[in-house]
This record gives structure tokens, sequence and C-alpha cells, in this order.
């Protein structure tokens, strides 16, 4: 057996990555250290997003029997864009950064929800497990790229 993980497991894993920085942005009420993790929060989910955009989307937008769910999915990733954004030019100790990080919460929970919901289950009908790994590959691949682009 193969400690490798597959396609949904990394995608999860990058989901609870992001539920626990939420987690401890909701639980900080220090200023420098919120927008610290606020940060972090940010870049996480920018790169997992353009990378299930580039790869995960696109494949299944070719396929052409997925379109209300990628449509849905890329609304979902311009709502959290929108909720980012909106904090991201307000100071931590701003009496509207907890409203903005509520916000953010309810938008990431609902997509996730979905994503690993109808989204999970239609990638396991609609790929084959070759295809599955070669689209954890490009996934994985993708993300690199942009940390890399991040850092730069």
């Amino acid at each position: 057996m193969s400690n490798q993980k597959d396609l949904f497991e990394i995608l999860h894993a990058d989901h609870e990555k992001v539920n626990d920085l939420l987690s401890r942005l909701r639980d900080t009420d220090e200023p420098g250290r919120a927008r610290r993790i606020f940060d972090e929060v940010h870049d996480e989910l920018e790169i997992h997003a353009s990378a299930e955009e580039e790869t995960l989307y696109t494949r299944l937008s070719v396929m052409g029997k997925t379109e209300e769910l990628e449509q849905e999915a890329l609304k979902e990733h311009a709502n959290i864009r929108e909720c980012l954004e909106q904090m991201e030019g307000l100071d931590a100790d701003d009496e509207r950064w907890a409203a903005g990080v509520e916000a953010l919460v309810t938008a990431v929970d609902h997509h996730v929800t979905e994503e690993e919901g109808k989204m999970f289950r239609a990638m396991k009908t609609l790929f084959t497990p070759d295809q599955l790994n070669e689209l954890k590959i490009d996934f994985q691949n993708a993300k690199r790229i942009l940390k890399r682009e991040m850092a730069a």
C-alpha cells in the first residue's frame, strides 16, 4: 500500500490547512498576529484557487458535463477573493475586521462543502484513476509554480 496521497486527499489537506488558519485568525485578538495569519490565509487561498482553476476546472470544462459545477465553483472563488480584497484594505483592529473574517469563513466553508461533495463525486465518475493521478501531478506542479511566483 502506497503512502502517496491521491488528488482528493491533497485537496482536502489544503482545505484543512486553510480551516486551521481561519480558526487561528478568529481566535486572535492581537492585530499584528491577525494580519500575519490573514496574509498566510490569503496566499494559501490564492494559490489553491488558482491551481484548481488552471488544472481541475479546465479539465472539467473540457469534459463538457460539469459546466454548472464549474461555474458555481468559479463564482465561489470570486466571492472568496472579494472577501480577501475587502479585508486587505482593513487594519486588523478595525471594527469591520471581525465581520470580514466571518464572511471569509462562511464563503470558504460553503465552497469546501460544495467541492468536497458535488465536485469530488463528479470527478470520481468522470475521470479514470490514471487521469486523476495526472490531475494530481498537474495541480501540485501549478501550486509549486504559483508559490515560486508569489515569493519572487
